[in-house]
């Protein structure tokens, strides 16, 4: 329904839920004015009135009210698997896990695997990963690369897959200079590979810096 409103200096023709809730009002009581009805009626107008705009506004109040809580649920969750994720990265750190790119320091060696890759030929596997070894000595002296023990293993299983071929025979292996570092490929031979890819880790041994518990998680290895 449409009315004739009176806005600046002249009449405009608006839908009446537009109208503001005072000349709703007088609007309402002219009307009942006009048909001659008594005062008791007015009064019922006017509390109608009245009562409609308070269920109105508490319904708009409500509507607001849960759509800031669903956000604040959100939100919520969202940190909360934030922090679900953070806590898994220092868990794995704890447990001496590492990604490609991530470095582990000892005395003598620097070690970080840079990636690795499966491939597959007349049903045998192999593994290639790549290697940096850097020297890291304070006391400026070689390292001696051809010491440094590799293996990969799974983890659901514990199978240890040995080392196929690296060059660590060449001389440029066992005479590192102080703050060098070396890039290599060492390849891993599986008579019978696995089926899962998804938890295979690469160990490194050395008798003069022990590597300890850390080793890498050869990720994104896929058969070829």
């Amino acid at each position: 329904m449409n009315i004739i409103y009176f806005i600046g200096k002249k009449y405009t023709r608006v839908p009446f839920f537009y109208v503001p809730i005072n000349v709703k009002l007088s609007l309402c009581l002219n009307f009942w004015i006009q048909k001659g009805n008594s005062m008791k009626s007015l009064v019922k107008v006017t509390c109608t009135a009245f009562i409609l705009t308070s269920l109105m506004a508490a319904c708009n109040e409500q509507t607001t009210s849960t759509k800031q809580e669903e956000t604040n649920h959100k939100v919520e969750a969202a940190t909360q698997s934030k922090k679900s994720k953070e806590m898994s990265e220092e868990e794995r750190l704890e447990k001496g896990i590492l990604l490609y790119g991530q470095s582990s320091k000892g005395g003598y060696y620097g070690a970080t695997v840079e990636n690795a890759k499966y491939e597959k030929a007349d049903k045998t596997g192999y593994i290639t990963a790549r290697i940096t070894i850097n020297n890291v000595r304070e006391d400026q002296k070689t390292i001696d690369l051809s010491e440094i023990k590799y293996c990969i293993k799974e983890k659901k299983t514990g199978k240890t897959h040995k080392v196929q071929a690296m060059p660590m025979y060449e001389d440029k292996f066992k005479t590192v200079p102080a703050g060098y570092s070396l890039t290599f490929e060492v390849s891993f031979m599986m008579e019978k590979p696995p089926k899962d890819l998804n938890n295979m880790y690469l160990y490194m041994d050395s008798k003069v810096d022990p590597f300890t518990d850390t080793h890498w998680k050869l990720d994104n290895l896929v058969s070829k």
